[in-house]
Parts: structure tokens; C-alpha cells; sequence
């Protein structure tokens, strides 16, 4: 459940400057996942990786980036990065009303939230997060992840949707059922675990498809849960809404091996 909404009064520029100086210009690349789901009740998870130290923070979701950003912690005191313990975490946004300053800021902590140990900044000009988290709890650990790019295709008098993932060899094929008028022609990034769950078979598997992501389950009736097996996301340079303004459960997801390309 969300907290009572806390917002930052400071710019994108100002909490940068502000985090550098606090933790003498040690940072390095990272991104940030912040996914929330309203069914009966709202849903939060995130997930932060930094692969130049090969690390990344889940609270249960476990694939995918956005927005990038920066991971600020001490130098030569990366304790909590490196924790076997849960972390708690806490999560913010700011109220600039400039796109180009619009910022997310992530603080992890041990006892004291008043005493973040790592923070994460990232601008966030979508406003992905217009929501406040605190005092929840997740885990650092060895980032183990894969991405290949990934070619989403549909013709306008066709419901087959088309996902070819060359550089691991793997398709995926789903009915995108009403949906015959549009076209669809999008490059992306596919992320993922295993490819064991990717074999081909009898049993079908499930997608939810929304109009900026398109996310793989191993069974229906799992949408909404962090425990997902691909994920898909169009590159930036592709436009707004490439994947189209749909959003549907695809139930009948098959899985065949390609050629590698």
C-alpha cells in the first residue's frame, strides 16, 4: 500500500547536485523499474540495477529498466549493495512541472531512513512514479539477466502478432483479437532469466500487452504478478505508443525456435 504522498520540492539538477556532493561524485549507471497494478488492490513493486557493479535491488519484480538513471553510494563502503539482509527503501518524486526536471529518487537504508546508505536518481519525464513508498523492504544480489534486441510485428488484415528474437533464436506468436486495422512495426529490447521458458511446446503460455510494454507469464491469471519470465520494451527512438493504445491478456502464446541472427 502506497504511504500519504510525499513530494520534493527540488529539481532533477538540484537533487543531482545535491546527492554528488553528499557522496563525493561516486556513482555509476543504473535504471530503475517502478511497477504498480490497481485490481482489487493497488500493487507496487521495483527493481534497480547498476551493471558496471553487477548488482540489482528487487522487492519481487524481476526484469526490466526504466527509467535510466544514477546509483550514488559511498566509496569503499558499498555494505549495504552487498547486504545479505533485507534493505528497506523508500520512494519519492518531485512536483517540478518542467518535463526535462521532473525526477524519482530512490533511498535505501538499514536502520534509518533519516540516514539513506545508497540513493538512486533518475529524471522521470513521464511522471512513471506519482506515488510515495515508505519503509518497505527488498534484497540486493548479483544481477543475472539477458536482453536481446526483438522485432514486434502485426499487418493491418492480420490478428497474428509476431515477436522475433534473433540473437537468441526464439519467436513468439499470439492473437491480438479486434485489433485487425492496426498496423504494427517495432523495435525493442526483450529481457529475460532462462530461455527455458521458451521452449517450444503444446502448452501455451500468456502475455500482457499494454501500449508500452508487452509482458510474458508462464500461466494465465498470473498478469500482475512480479514473477514474469520476458518483457519487452520498444526502443526510445521508437514513438509514443509504437505497440498501439491496446491493452489485453494474451492466452494462446506460442513458443518456436528461429535461426540465429
Amino acid at each position: 500500500m502506497a504511504s500519504t504522498d510525499i513530494v520534493i520540492n527540488k529539481t532533477y539538477d538540484q537533487l543531482f547536485a545535491e546527492l554528488s556532493k553528499e557522496y563525493e561524485d561516486n556513482f555509476v549507471p543504473a535504471a530503475g523499474l517502478f511497477w504498480m497494478r490497481q485490481q482489487l488492490s493497488t500493487q507496487y513493486a521495483i527493481r534497480v540495477v547498476a551493471p558496471t557493479i553487477m548488482r540489482e535491488f528487487s522487492d519481487g519484480i524481476n526484469l526490466g529498466r526504466d527509467p535510466e538513471g544514477f546509483l550514488f553510494f559511498h566509496s569503499g563502503q558499498r555494505g549495504i549493495l552487498d547486504s545479505k539482509s533485507k534493505t528497506k527503501y523508500s520512494v519519492y518524486h518531485n512536483s517540478n512541472t518542467t518535463i526535462a526536471q521532473r525526477a524519482v529518487l530512490v533511498q535505501f537504508y538499514t536502520a534509518d531512513p533519516n540516514k539513506p546508505e545508497a540513493q538512486f536518481l533518475a529524471k522521470d519525464p513521464n511522471q512513471t512514479v506519482n506515488w510515495t513508498l515508505v519503509g518497505r523492504s527488498g534484497d540486493w544480489s548479483k544481477l543475472e539477466e539477458g536482453s536481446a534486441a526483438a522485432h514486434v510485428k502485426k499487418a493491418g488484415n492480420y490478428s497474428e502478432m509476431t515477436i522475433d528474437i534473433g540473437p537468441i533464436g526464439k519467436r513468439a506468436t499470439f492473437k491480438a483479437y479486434g485489433s485487425d486495422w492496426r498496423n504494427i512495426d517495432v523495435w525493442g529490447t526483450f529481457s529475460f532469466k532462462t530461455l527455458s521458458a521458451f521452449k517450444p511446446g503444446p502448452q501455451p503460455t500468456c502475455a500482457d500487452y499494454n501500449s508500452d510494454r508487452i509482458i510474458f507469464y508462464p500461466v494465465s491469471g498470473w498478469e500482475g504478478s512480479a514473477d514474469f519470465s520476458g518483457y519487452f520494451i520498444p526502443l526510445e527512438s521508437e514513438p509514443a505508443k509504437a505497440l498501439q493504445d491496446m491493452n489485453f491478456e494474451a492466452r494462446d502464446v506460442k513458443w518456436t525456435d528461429i535461426p540465429l541472427a
